[in-house]
This record gives structure tokens, C-alpha cells and sequence, in this order.
């Protein structure tokens, strides 16, 4: 779909929008996009990432452990993540993303529950954060967009960007409580207590509430290809490859700078307590961008909105890396939050606009790998920057990623015209259910 088409898109749009802005397709099938923000609030993204943290002192206090030794497990975990997130895409789109959702969710609140019963060994450790991740996959963004993707098409943008939210609202939330949990009842008893929080609130609810969208139908070279030789396929078209260097890059650009956030302000002057307020202002930014960046791309060229948002990111960490005033450091750290949480609707809503339904589960696990793993480069690289040169050559230097990841949406091509008649044919099933 061309620039030209991009208006025919808009149009009918509008046609089908009621009076608050909201189409008719997301007023019936509301409760499918609560039960994904309710799932990946009690997921593993959530809950390992955002309360690994407050768990560290805990386990060093009674096993002894080092950081380095506890951060290894996390290290582990985003590998193995790596590699389990192309699997889970595959299976995504063959047995579907509700089945796939609602059994490694059970499976991670089985998991959490185990680690209630860590001993000191930590091989242990390593084997238990190895398998959270193998297992927990199936609870994290590209199966839950993928059923989003598979109910809606006009609200689209809106639809998944509330049900990401789901992440910003547990990473906002979720190290406070479980802080205090381990304060008053110990770190076991929190572990237990998140086990049991996915068992009794999370998994019922995506039982009672979350429904697969028709499955569309599979070309016999989509049936039978593997997940690597599909992904290859992929990125040897215009569209593929983008989007792949894309989620790289911003993987690298926000993940590897959020980890050394708090160390970034302090070297402004900032003391740690106000530098842990102002990373609270990025969590809520997250939100915003979860919430207000998709119903953008239902609206406008998806990779324009990309390009605007990296634009005003790459611009915060260019201030982030010159400014020493407060306020502007809090305009810088708004953007990335804002960038952040429109990263992930981004790349599900390009995907599913650039490639047909029924490949969308494992090209989004291939392209999330990819994210995890720029993830994990940008962590590791600004830590030998910041050893080598200090904290503001970490803000100088993702303010070049930035600009380099601004650079791949204008390399975007229009949306292809093969998964757009696709997704209009699936419209029509829906319509016929």
C-alpha cells in the first residue's frame, strides 16, 4: 500500500469510528484486550525483569552470593530468551496464541512457586531463571499480539497499545510491592507470593476472558517452513530487514541506557533519591506511550509516527548528555519513556501491516529476539563506556544510536499490499463469526 492508499485506510476509518473516536470492532471485543493487559501484567517480562532487582540484596544477605554471581541469572535469563522467543513465534502460529498464552502461564506460576524453595547452590539458580524463560516466553508481548492482532484491524494501534500498557502499569507498580513484601514476610515468601498471584489472578482471568480470533488461512509453503528459514525469508525482503535493524537498534538505544539511568543523573548532581523519582517519571511515560502512541499508527504511517517518537527520544539523550538542569533532564527522560513504550506496539503493528496473519506469531518472535538481544549488547556496551569515559559518553553514544535508528524508518517501504487483502479478507471471517 502505497502513500496513495494510505488515505483510503484513514478514510473508511473515520466512517467506522463512533463519537468518542472508538470503532465498533473495539466496543465489542473490549474484554479480549483486558484479559492481554491483565496477562502481561502478571507475566515474565514483568515479573522477572522489574522485580529482579528487589531481589538481589535478599539473596546476597543469605546465601552470600556477589552481584555479579546474582546479575548472572538475569544474563542468563534475556539469553535464553533469545533463543526460546522464535520457538514460542513458531508455535504461536500453529497452535495458536491462547493455548500457547495459557500454558506458560500456568507453567510460571508453577516456576515462581519453585523458587519459593531455592537452595544455596548456584547452578540452581542459573537452571531455575534458565527455565523461567523457556517456559514464561509464551507470556510475553508477540503471543499476546498476535491474538490482537487477529480481532482487530481498524483499532488496531489502540488495541494493542492498552494491552501492552499492561507491562508499564506491573514495571511501575511491581517493585514497590514486591519491596515490601519482602520487608515484612522475607524473600521466599514473595517469590511464593507471585507464583500465587499468577495462579489465582492472571490465569483464570486469560481462561474466562481471552478467545482465539479466527486462524487464517496457511499457504502450504507457510505450513511447512521452519521458523529460521521463514525468518531468513523475512529479512531478505525490504520490510524484513528493516524492521529487524530497527528493533535492534532501539533494543540497544533504550534498553542499554535505562539500566544505567540512575548512575546518569547522579553524575549530573542529582541525588540518588531524586534519581530514583525521576526513573518513576519514566515509568509513567512508558504508559503514555503504550496507551497514546497505537491509536497514532491507526491514523498515520506507522513508520512516520517510529520516526517521531525516535526523533524526540534521540533529541532527550542529546540533552541528557549536555544539560545539568532539572528540568530539563526530566523532559529528557520523559521522551525515552514515551519512546520505550511505543517500541513494542511499533514493531507488532509493522508486522502485521508488512506480513500476512498467518506468519505474524513467528516473525514477531524472531524480531523480539532480536530487540532482547540489542538489549543486551546496549547493556553490556555502556557499561565498558561508562568504565572507560563516564556517563555522559553513555547518553552521547545512544544519542548516535538514535539518530542511526531514525535513519531505518525512513528506509521502511509501503505496506505491502499482499497482508493488507489478507487482513481485509480475515476482517470479513470475523464478521461472518
Amino acid at each position: 500500500m502505497g502513500a496513495g492508499n494510505q488515505g483510503s485506510v484513514a478514510g473508511p476509518l473515520r466512517k467506522t469510528t463512533g463519537a468518542l473516536g472508538v470503532s465498533p470492532e473495539f466496543r465489542e471485543r473490549w474484554p479480549i484486550v483486558l484479559a492481554a493487559f491483565i496477562g502481561l501484567l502478571f507475566s515474565s517480562g514483568t515479573f522477572v525483569v522489574y522485580a529482579f532487582s528487589a531481589f538481589t540484596p535478599a539473596l546476597a544477605a543469605e546465601f552470600g552470593w556477589g552481584p555479579l554471581q546474582i546479575a548472572t541469572a538475569l544474563g542468563l535469563f534475556n539469553l535464553a530468551s533469545v533463543i526460546a522467543s522464535p520457538v514460542m513465534g513458531r508455535m504461536v502460529d500453529v497452535h495458536g496464541g491462547r493455548r500457547v498464552v495459557i500454558v506458560s502461564t500456568a507453567g510460571l506460576a508453577a516456576s515462581f512457586a519453585a523458587l519459593a524453595l531455592l537452595p544455596n547452590k548456584l547452578p540452581v539458580f542459573y537452571a531455575m531463571f534458565i527455565a523461567l524463560a523457556l517456559i514464561g516466553t509464551g507470556t510475553t508481548s508477540p503471543a499476546y499480539a498476535s491474538i490482537i492482532v487477529g480481532w482487530f484491524d481498524r483499532s488496531r494501534g489502540l488495541a494493542l497499545g492498552l494491552a501492552m500498557a499492561g507491562v508499564g502499569v506491573g514495571g511501575a507498580v511491581l517493585p514497590s510491592v514486591i519491596q515490601l513484601i519482602i520487608s515484612q514476610l522475607g524473600w521466599r515468601a514473595a517469590y511464593a507470593i507471585l507464583g500465587l498471584s499468577v495462579a489465582v489472578i492472571g490465569l483464570p482471568t486469560l481462561i474466562l476472558l481471552l478467545r482465539s480470533p479466527p486462524r487464517p488461512l496457511r499457504h502450504a509453503t507457510e505450513a511447512s517452513t521452519s521458523a529460521p528459514a521463514m525468518m531468513w525469508t523475512a529479512l531478505r525482503q525490504r520490510a524484513g530487514w528493516t524492521i529487524a535493524l530497527f528493533a535492534f537498534l532501539a533494543g540497544v538505544m533504550l534498553i542499554g541506557v535505562l539500566g544505567h539511568l540512575v548512575p546518569i543523573l547522579m553524575d549530573k548532581g542529582l541525588s540518588a533519591v531524586r534519581a530514583a523519582h525521576f526513573q518513576a517519571g519514566f515509568g509513567l511515560a512508558v504508559i503514555a506511550g503504550r496507551c497514546f502512541i497505537g491509536p497514532l499508527m491507526d491514523r498515520l504511517f506507522a513508520p512516520r509516527v517510529a520516526l517521531a517518537v525516535f526523533s524526540i527520544a534521540t533529541l532527550g539523550l542529546a540533552v541528557l548528555a549536555t544539560s545539568e538542569n532539572a528540568a530539563s533532564l526530566m523532559l529528557a527522560i520523559v521522551t525515552l519513556g514515551l519512546a520505550l513504550g511505543a517500541e513494542i506496539d511499533v514493531l507488532g503493528y509493522l508486522i502485521s501491516r508488512y506480513f500476512p496473519p498467518a506468519v505474524f506469531g513467528t516473525v514477531y518472535g524472531c524480531v523480539f529476539a532480536l530487540f532482547t538481544l540489542g538489549a543486551a549488547v546496549g547493556s553490556v556496551a555502556n557499561g565498558a563506556i561508562a568504565t572507560r569515559f563516564g556517563y555522559v559518553e553513555v547518553s552521547a553514544s545512544m544519542a548516535a544510536i538514535g539518530a542511526a535508528t531514525c535513519l531505518v524508518t525512513l528506509l521502511m517501504p509501503p505496506y505491502t499490499r499482499r497482508a493488507t487483502h489478507e487482513a481485509e479478507a480475515l476482517a470479513m471471517e470475523r464478521g461472518k463469526c
